[in-house]
């Protein structure tokens, strides 16, 4: 089931979303709450879209989640393109995550 302390984080979140102008954090935060299904049930199509509000305002990590969204196909089509264009771009603002990806994904090719 969900925990109290995911939903009320989650609520938090979602009050933040609403004010007129949410900050960045929020964005971010309210989408990893429908990617994993913290204080919700998981929704990849609503995070995909958080995501991407997210990563059009410069945020490394919400590119590197949506990045994996999109090579995973999570919540829209599958776009390997994207997904890497948004895997350097948070590589080059020092995200890990994003860098390991990047590896990984040149080591299937390379084998």
């Amino acid at each position: 089931g969900l925990s109290k302390s995911h939903l009320k984080a989650f609520c938090w979140y979602s009050k933040a979303y609403e004010v007129e102008v949410p900050t960045i954090h929020a964005i971010y935060a309210l989408a990893r709450c429908h990617r994993q299904g913290l204080g919700i049930c998981k929704d990849f199509t609503t995070a995909r879209i958080l995501f991407q509000q997210a990563a059009r305002l410069q945020h490394p990590k919400a590119q590197t989640e949506l990045g994996t969204m999109m090579m995973l196909g999570e919540g829209g089509p599958r776009d390997l393109d994207q997904a890497l264009w948004l895997w350097e771009q948070a590589s080059d603002a020092g995200v890990r995550q994003a860098i390991s990806n990047l590896a990984l994904y040149d080591n299937t090719l390379t084998g």
